[in-house]
């Protein structure tokens, strides 16, 4: 029974430090706590879905319509202050899942860039969802090169166009391989 109790009174802390603020722009619809639980203006905790960057989101209705709400930035309003213009929300410690106040900070892209190269979170390459190529090919691509065969050929080989075989010349692209 002591190990109920226990349990209770650290809920109990847990409750007591749950403080709610409402998102900005859905005022006395919606409210956000510090470890990035939105909830309804009935009290109802809202399903949050991952997008397809890794972040999560959750959908808000006003007046009818749909918004998909990042969740970071809208503890972040909540928590410290609107956006200020130019700036991104940045996690402190890389984890894109970590929406806690205590994680997250205005910042520059140029900043939150830097912040996930050095956390090793930063997807280049082959790793990213959008690239064509792998590296291999890409030093094979170099390779060619070195060997003088035409850019355009390259392109047709490799399924790219001449522009994406210049930029991996001049190290624009997969400057790292």
């Amino acid at each position: 029974m002591k190990e109920h109790s226990n349990i209770f009174s650290a809920l109990a802390l847990v409750k007591e430090d749950e403080h709610w603020k409402a998102i900005i722009g859905f005022e006395g619809l919606y409210e956000v706590c510090k470890d990035g639980r939105i909830r309804n203006n009935k009290g109802k905790c809202l399903k949050q879905f991952k997008s397809y960057n890794g972040y999560y989101k959750v959908g808000l209705y006003k007046n009818k319509k749909r918004y998909n709400q990042t969740v970071h930035v809208a503890v972040l309003e909540a928590f410290n202050s609107k956006r200020p213009e130019g700036l991104v929300c940045c996690h402190t410690d890389g984890n894109s899942i970590n929406n806690h106040i205590s994680n997250l900070r205005w910042g520059t892209q140029k900043e939150n860039i830097r912040d996930s190269v050095n956390q090793g979170t930063h997807v280049k390459g082959e790793r990213c969802g959008g690239s064509k190529l792998k590296e291999l090919e890409v030093v094979l691509i170099k390779k060619l090169l070195n060997h003088k065969i035409p850019q355009r050929k390259i392109g047709k080989m490799f399924k790219i166009s001449q522009r994406s075989v210049l930029f991996i010349k001049q190290g624009i692209n997969w400057g790292w391989v």
